[in-house]
């Protein structure tokens, strides 16, 4: 069984990957873990939390309100991606190194609730992972990182970008880098509807959804740039 809870900084905390392994489940595990959990966020922090359809209605009970519905998206690299993701216009796009991650990280502040710097700068650094990021002479207009799951599946997370065209390229770039025909999946905000529509354009279907919801004032973000979020776990 376990719970993290993240607390980015003194305003604001998320808690996710909420699991109790079956066989130990209605003995008052998951309910020790979640009081845990909320201590540990503690009471002066906003609290997020990606909630499963399951247990919304016990969230609400606790003070979170939705403030959106996310969607998984899930499916395979299609063989002809890079049409479907023609950007229309030249974007470019290169690695995240130590030459442009202090302007990601400071591109990634803008579309979280709060900055995050030694978790970005981990995120997208890590050795194994491929973190992307598009823009010129310095400037960042979006980024994209993968990762690859224990099951052999692919996840992007997240893709911040400033438009749609941005947005394609940073797929289209990462996909590259992908196996031919690997399983991937997208985390999309659905009030994003360009979002929605990349993903659909890729061909892939909704397989899973939760709500975003907050304890405490929800921030305010651009959510028609987030076109994938980093985590359900950790936000």
């Amino acid at each position: 069984a376990g719970h993290p809870a993240v607390r980015y900084n003194g305003a604001f905390a998320f808690v996710g990957f909420y699991i109790v392994d079956e066989p130990y489940r209605g003995k008052g595990y998951g309910l020790r873990l979640w009081r845990a959990a909320l201590a540990r966020a503690g009471d002066q922090r906003v609290v997020g939390l990606d909630g499963v359809v399951a247990q919304q209605a016990n969230y609400a009970r606790e003070g979170f309100v939705t403030a959106h519905k996310q969607l998984r998206f899930g499916g395979h690299v299609p063989a002809d991606f890079e049409q479907l993701l023609a950007a229309g216009k030249a974007v470019d796009v290169r690695p995240v190194d130590g030459s442009n991650v202090d302007a990601v990280i400071a591109f990634d502040a803008r579309h979280f609730p709060v900055p995050r710097p030694a978790f970005t700068r981990a995120w997208v650094l890590r050795e194994g992972r491929t973190a992307l990021t598009a823009g010129s002479k310095g400037e960042v207009r979006g980024y994209c990182a993968s990762r690859a799951t224990t099951s052999g599946a692919f996840k992007l997370g997240p893709v911040f970008a400033q438009d749609v065209a941005t947005a394609s390229a940073l797929m289209a770039a990462a996909l590259r880098r992908l196996p031919a025909g690997a399983a991937i999946f997208l985390d999309v905000p659905a009030p994003n509807a360009q979002g929605v529509a990349l993903a659909e354009r890729l061909r892939l279907k909704p397989v899973f959804e939760t709500a975003r919801m907050y304890r405490g004032p929800a921030p305010t973000l651009p959510v028609n740039e987030i076109f994938g979020v980093t985590s359900f776990e950790l936000g």
